[in-house]
């Protein structure tokens, strides 16, 4: 199938494939790989480097990351946001935190939670 994107954000992938589980009427989204950069000295992005990318050596925010994700977590309030990281505690964005709708589980919980 072909979307046509409401509003065209111009987000980044992981904001817009978030956005089209969302508009999709998805009421659990697992997030995987939406660590961040804990380093603004190296970009982890899986992209870098390709075509429209920075390198792994530009200084990279995740500032426009963060607010998109937020924008998303504020609009789809009933949707449950799961996001899957080494541990509960890992590093998450400060305007993330205290969302009621938001919330970080690890690798063990995924597969007890997603049951595969």
């Amino acid at each position: 199938k072909f979307y046509l994107i409401p509003e065209d954000p111009a987000w980044n992938s992981g904001s817009l494939a978030t956005y089209v589980a969302c508009f999709d009427g998805h009421e659990k989204i697992f997030l995987l790989g939406f660590d961040g950069n804990d380093n603004q000295n190296h970009n982890y992005n899986i992209y870098a480097g390709s075509p429209g990318y920075h390198s792994n050596g530009v200084e990279v925010t995740e500032n426009f990351w963060e607010k998109a994700m937020a924008m998303i977590f504020d609009t789809y309030s009933n949707v449950d946001f799961v996001r899957v990281a080494p541990s509960t505690n890992f590093r998450t964005p400060e305007s993330w935190r205290y969302r009621t709708n938001f919330r970080t589980i690890n690798f063990r919980q995924f597969v007890l939670e997603s049951d595969i």
